[in-house]
Parts: C-alpha cells; structure tokens; sequence
C-alpha cells in the first residue's frame, strides 16, 4: 500500500483544522486499521492522535501516542516503504514532547538515536525539524549562542511550506527568545515565516499571534508608528476573534441542546421499548415469561446443547381439574391460584426457565440437570403448593388443587428437533392424567 497519500491527509488535517472532530476522525481511523491489521496505518493514526494533543498542550498524551507509534513501525519488516523516515520522524516528535515536559536530557538522548542521524543526513525535511528541535532545547536550557548558531542554520535551509506548517508554535517560541536577545536579524526572518505560515492557514488565532509578535518586535526596536498601528491591528484582530469565538460558542451551545433533546428522546424511547418488551414477553397474571419468549428460549436452547452434547429437559404442566374449579368458583379465583403457581416457579428460577404456555399450562426447561434433579424440582413445586393451602384458604375454596407434570430429559441429537420434545413432554403430561392424577411422568423424546 501507498501510504503517501495518507501521510498528505495527516499534514492536512491536523496542521490545518485540528480539533475535537479531526481527534474523533483519527479514533475511529485507529479503530478501522486495527481491525484490519494494517501495523502501519496504526502508527499512522496513533500519530496523528499524538500531534493533536501536541497542539494542545497535552505533552504527557502526545507522548504515550508518539510511542504506540513508535512500537508500529519498528514492528514491520525493514522492507517496508516509509518505515525508516516514519521511525525516525516519531522518534524526533517524542524528543519534542519530552522537551516541553522539561526532561531535556531524554529529548538530547532521542536526537543521537542512529535513525535520526540516519535521516538526517539523506532527508532536507528531517533537517529542518531537527534544527528547529536544537533551538527549542537551546532555549529552555537557556544556551544563547548555541541557540543562535543552530537558529541561523536553520533558516539557511530552504523552507518548506507544508513542512513549516505544523512548526508554528515552534516558530513563535523561537521569535520570542531571539527578541529577549535582541538578535533583531533572526527575529525579522523568523517574522517572515511566521507570516507564511499565517497566509497558508487563515486562522484568526493565528493572525493575532502573529499581530502579538509584530507589537513585540517594533516595540523592542522602538518603532514608535509601526508598533501603535500594529497594536490597533491587534485590538481589532482579538475583537474579532472574540466575535467568531461567540459564534462557535452560541453554536455549540446550541447543538449540545440539540444533542441533549436528542438524548432525553433515546431515554424516552428506551424506556418505551423496554416497557412493550416487557408487555410483548411477560405474561402479565404469574410474571413468568409467555410464550412468545417460550418460542425464543427453547429452540436456542435445543441448538446450544445438541452442540455442547448436554442434556436438555422440558417438563409440560397443568392444574388438575381447574376447568370444573374455575365453573364452580369463577375466574377471579381460579387466577389467584394461577399467580400463586407463578409465583412458585419463580421462586426455583435459578435452576430452571419456567414460563405460562397457555390457560392452565406452563412448561419449563432445564439445561444439563439430570432425572433426579427433575424430579426433585418437580416433587419441591408439588409440595409448595400443597403447604400454601392453609396460608392461602381465606381467598381460596377448600380443597387441595394438584398438578400433573410430564417430563422428557435427553442430550439432543440430529435425529430430534425442539418440536420432539415439546410434543412428547405434552405426551407424558396427559399420559400421567390419564393413568392417575397428580403424576411425574418421564418418557423419552423418540418413541
């Protein structure tokens, strides 16, 4: 891959527009490249990441992305286009982090790295950023003749536009110190760049620094009218950056309350669609899931334990008599002791997924449990009930009500379907009420 036209969208947008967006732009990139393994590109975006927390001022991020970067060049084969430059331009970056945090020393140590010398020798670019490196150490160690020395060399080289572009703030600290050392002939070249600089990016924060400089540097050389005309400048220019900032403001003032509604709605909507799920999959009379989820659950089920070779349980059961018990004391009755059933099953739900089927039917599935443990659960529901007679006998008739319950438990194979066991689970439940009420009746899948 030609990675050139990537490094071109890089330059462009973090030298030139770089913001929130482009940061969220570059993560998702990052993302994207991760995803398909591309090492270089990762470095790439994990690059650009790190020079716009640079810009910024978040040295401490910047670093921990000029590194990531770094670990994805050097884990590349050597015949990888770019690699060597890309090696030794994060390596000059981390060494311009590392200098704005004060560790000069680790910045000097970054620059007698072989890449960088490498580099430096066959590339005019990697020159440029290395001098330009030397005179920002030069400053914060406060070494003015070394300063001057490599400033000046540095501005013997040909300049590149798109290569100065991203050195803006570089430049200023330069400008800046040269003024402090009335070094007035690197000051005004520095000024030119400055100005090149500004005329490529037509940023109105831009145009004011560089308005800031220009105050700076005739009041230093005691240019009387050229420092109150440029002052004026500089009171319009920051008025009308003041302006434009109120703008943004006004305008992401708004979109954050646009973001917001649109926020309160999803919470709303959410709500909403959690709510019909709710209705949609819980039968409203026992709490237990419907057969809507009976229909969702089962067959998934079925699937996951014919693959996992688990057994697979499903017992089908009803109330004993509850037609003749609903004609003789009506629904509401007969629907307490449906809710007393449903609350029940819920009580054993860690063990097994029970639901309503239908009326008086519901049917439960049980997943690697065996017969015994059935069994048990079957005759613990059983009993539940029968002890609730006495606490429940004020709001139900005498009367013990019974359950019959039909059982199949197996470990699935491609001969059975869900279908197979729903229908012979049904089998053994009427099978048991036929023979004798109040029943566990086991049978298998296949007949």
């Amino acid at each position: 891959m030609d990675y050139q036209e990537e490094i071109g969208l890089i330059n462009q947008m973090v030298y030139q527009q770089s913001d929130q967006d482009t940061f969220d732009y570059f993560k998702k990139r990052l993302v994207d490249a991760s995803k398909e393994s591309d090492v270089i590109l990762r470095g790439l975006f994990c690059h650009a990441l790190g020079s716009i927390a640079y810009k910024v001022g978040l040295y401490g991020r910047a670093i921990d992305y000029y590194f990531n970067s770094l670990d994805c060049y050097q884990s590349v084969d050597n015949t990888v286009p770019y690699r060597e430059e890309l090696i030794s331009w994060e390596t000059i970056e981390i060494a311009f982090a590392h200098c704005y945090v004060n560790q000069t020393k680790l910045s000097r140590d970054f620059l007698v790295k072989e890449p960088v010398q490498k580099s430096v020798i066959k590339n005019k670019r990697m020159q440029h950023h290395l001098l330009l490196l030397e005179g920002v150490l030069a400053y914060k160690e406060d070494k003015p003749a070394l300063f001057v020395s490599k400033v000046q060399t540095l501005l013997e080289l040909p300049l590149n536009p798109s290569t100065i572009l991203r050195d803006f703030n570089e430049f200023i600290l330069l400008f800046r110190y040269s003024i402090s050392l009335e070094e007035y002939e690197i000051s005004i070249k520095i000024l030119d760049i400055l100005t090149s600089i500004v005329t490529q990016s037509n940023r109105i924060d831009s145009q004011c620094q560089l308005a800031e400089c220009k105050v700076l540097y005739y009041k230093s050389t005691n240019d009387i009218i050229s420092y109150k005309n440029t002052f004026l400048e500089l009171i319009s220019l920051t008025n009308l950056k003041e302006k434009e900032y109120k703008k943004m403001k006004d305008k992401n003032i708004y979109l954050k309350d646009i973001i917001f509604h649109q926020y309160e709605q999803k919470v709303k909507t959410n709500k909403r669609i959690a709510k019909l799920k709710a209705i949609a999959e819980v039968d409203s009379l026992t709490k237990l899931p419907n057969r809507y989820r009976i229909n969702q659950y089962g067959p998934s089920h079925f699937l996951k334990a014919r693959k996992e070779q688990k057994s697979l349980g499903v017992l089908m059961l009803d109330i004993d008599n509850f037609k003749l018990y609903n004609d003789q004391f009506g629904h509401l009755i007969g629907d307490k002791y449906l809710s007393l059933l449903g609350i029940i099953l819920q009580k054993y739900s860690d063990t097994a997924f029970a639901a309503r089927l239908s009326g008086d039917e519901f049917l439960v599935i049980f997943y690697d449990q065996t017969n015994e443990q059935i069994k048990e659960y079957c005759q613990n529901i059983s009993t539940d009930l029968k002890n609730c007679d006495q606490i429940i006998a004020d709001v139900l008739p005498f009367g013990t009500l019974t359950i019959s319950q039909g059982v199949v438990n197996e470990i699935p194979n491609y001969d059975m379907t869900w279908e197979d066991y729903v229908r012979r689970a049904d089998y053994a439940l009427y099978k048991g009420k036929k023979s004798n009420k109040n029943q566990i009746t086991f049978v298998n899948v296949l007949p």
